[in-house]
């Protein structure tokens, strides 16, 4: 009977996480453990990246799924646009577990920190892709258990010295396309990526200075380990 319901669960989790309606919709994938080769067109000639990134658990649970939310990855609450131009409020009535619930996004996921040129001040990507912690599961082809993850966002900014040269800060304000009403702050007080093989930073968010929502060690990579997100935060649907 146990095994029945696993199988129920998984075919649950695999039609909501693999919808193919038109609307983007969170996908189920396993994240790589490692730097993975980006696919391009290798006639054109681009300068070297400077990528860094891990895996992460998160310090404060409230705004992380805030900040998920602000970014559409979930969320139980909405507003559609009606044939007539007006907007309509919705909440959608889930279980504990469901993939539309931040809840079910909470506690880890991995952060990635691409600089374009060695030096600072110069634009930086940052992408975040929320890991799963709900109860649906998803199995890889021999059978063992993969973990699920959801569609990556990713912000381009600058990131600026700070502490005579010693650190540096991104500053993500919604203006950068993040929605939402709080800026995303990143920042390594003592380390930067002109210098150093890791990063210490942490990543502030909310009101006024913003509270921890991550607190990691980065490793820099010889390329991503996570391909560039596909769509925008407006372009997400939760």
């Amino acid at each position: 009977m146990k095994s029945k319901i696993n199988f129920i669960a998984l075919i649950f989790s695999i039609g909501f996480l693999l919808s193919c309606d038109k609307s983007p919709a969170i996908v189920a994938g396993q994240l790589p453990q490692g730097p993975v080769q980006v696919v391009g067109d290798p006639s054109i000639n681009t300068a070297p990246r400077y990528v860094y990134g891990n895996h992460f658990k998160v310090y404060s649970t409230n705004q992380y799924k805030t900040l998920l939310e602000s970014c559409r990855r979930c969320g139980v609450k909405r507003l559609l646009q009606g044939p007539f131009g007006q907007t309509q409020y919705q909440r959608i009535w889930t279980s504990y577990g469901d993939p539309k619930r931040c809840d079910s996004w909470s506690s880890q996921g991995y952060v990635q920190i691409e600089f374009v040129d060695n030096k600072l001040p110069t634009t930086a990507k940052f992408l975040i892709q929320p890991k799963y912690n709900g109860y649906l599961k998803s199995y890889n082809l021999d059978g063992s258990q993969a973990d699920i993850w959801g569609e990556p966002f990713e912000i381009t900014a600058e990131a600026r010295a700070i502490n005579e040269n010693k650190g540096f800060e991104i500053l993500v304000s919604p203006a950068d396309g993040f929605l939402g009403v709080y800026s995303i702050v990143i920042k390594s007080e003592y380390t930067n990526h002109v210098k150093d093989s890791k990063l210490e930073v942490e990543i502030n968010y909310g009101e006024s200075d913003g509270y921890t929502v991550i607190s990691q060690t980065l490793d820099k990579l010889s390329k991503r380990a996570v391909q560039p997100a596909r769509f925008k935060c407006s372009q997400y649907t939760n």
